[in-house]
């Protein structure tokens, strides 16, 4: 019965966890690649989930939507602002850039500029 390992077992155990190593290097460089990156979907789907409540909100308790005078922004054609009336003041929504304003406070609590999707 011998006391040790030969050279040979030695090195092949080396290259074995070198290999090994190599494979949970790619796993842990794809996690930490992937975490920020879905963190970042989440906080931008919750801001986009929180703005459509509020519009939702606006929308129900509003008395009437207006539209904004021909010619008022020629940089933001296309993306006219939505003007809801409410009992007790107006909210204008406008998206320029690559956030959605809505200028007025609202509902406590809630975040009112969001990223749009893209």
């Amino acid at each position: 019965m011998r006391k040790g390992y030969l050279l040979v077992e030695l090195l092949c155990v080396i290259a074995m966890m070198a290999t090994f190593c190599l494979f949970l290097n790619k796993f842990f460089r794809t996690i930490a690649g992937d975490v920020p990156r879905m963190h970042y979907v989440i906080e931008e789907n919750s801001f986009m989930q929180d703005l459509l409540d509020q519009l939702q909100h606006d929308v129900d308790v509003g008395r009437s939507l207006q539209q904004e005078p021909a010619g008022a922004d020629p940089n933001y054609v296309g993306r006219e602002p939505i003007i809801i009336e409410l009992p007790d003041s107006t909210v204008r929504y406008q998206q320029k850039d690559d956030i959605i304003e809505r200028p007025q406070p609202a509902r406590p609590g809630r975040n009112h500029m969001a990223p749009t999707p893209g």
